[in-house]
């Protein structure tokens, strides 16, 4: 909950959201103003979005200035997908966790905390992507390293992995054979997809083990889609119960 330009609001936090996003509806309602400049953004597919600003928004005690915003129609065409999306009209990506520079999320007492000063780490495991500016964290599994998106915004997964994994483990996937078809929704419209369900997987996060009891492996490279690359869910912050970003230290804590 918070505020955008001194209005009540309902605030996606998707940290897999390289941009801000409002619909043309909200950024009416809550007077955003459009600027002249505009950009693609990347989802399942491509969209183009206008730009505009927000004088003021609001999360808990933060209020942050003259917030960048990418106006763009959410619709996918697909009923389902579409009535989900009424309640994601407004979605604050990584470009406002970047100016936060920490940030504490208590998913058992549904807190998130940002502290004044950013406390100090060491030894990096967590870096921007330059293409997409998704935030990347460096795991491990069976000691090998897999960079994965922190993606609050993947409600229904604990993790998935890309074709670039499938690729390296090729004979081991295809000897799986419990798959699950999957169809996700996203900017641009819905793909699906037939991914192999790998059980108890192991993987090291912030230097912490954690099992976790269904991960999806995709086979399909998909260039045009920013959600096809590997990402970890709400379901494994939830397996966690809190977890610290701190972007100045490159850090992620479990």
């Amino acid at each position: 909950q918070g505020t955008l330009n001194g209005q009540a609001a309902k605030i996606v936090f998707d940290t897999g959201a390289g941009v801000n996003i409002i619909t043309p509806a909200y950024a009416e309602r809550y007077g955003l103003k459009l600027i002249d400049t505009s950009t693609t953004i990347q989802g399942s597919g491509s969209v183009h979005a206008r730009m505009a600003i927000a004088e003021s928004l609001n999360m808990g005690d933060m209020q942050l200035h003259n917030v960048l915003f990418a106006v763009t129609d959410k619709n996918t065409g697909n009923e389902e997908a579409d009535k989900v999306a009424e309640a994601t009209q407004i979605i604050v990506g990584s470009a406002v966790l970047r100016l936060m520079q920490e940030m504490t999320i208590d998913l058992q007492s549904n807190i998130m905390t940002v502290p004044a000063v950013a406390h100090e780490y060491d030894e990096p495991n967590i870096t921007f992507s330059p293409n997409s500016f998704l935030l990347l964290a460096r795991c491990m599994h069976n000691g090998e390293p897999i960079d994965m998106n922190i993606d609050t915004g993947n409600t229904r997964e604990w993790a998935h992995l890309d074709a670039g994994y499938y690729a390296a483990h090729m004979t081991e996937l295809d000897a799986i054979t419990e798959v699950e078809e999957i169809r996700t929704a996203g900017l641009g419209g819905v793909t699906t997809e037939t991914m192999t369900v790998l059980r108890d997987f192991t993987l090291s996060v912030g230097g912490k083990d954690c099992v976790l009891p269904k991960v999806l492996a995709s086979k399909q490279a998909n260039d045009q889609s920013a959600i096809a690359k590997s990402a970890l869910g709400v379901k494994f912050f939830c397996q966690q119960n809190k977890v610290t970003l701190s972007i100045p230290y490159s850090k992620i804590i479990l």
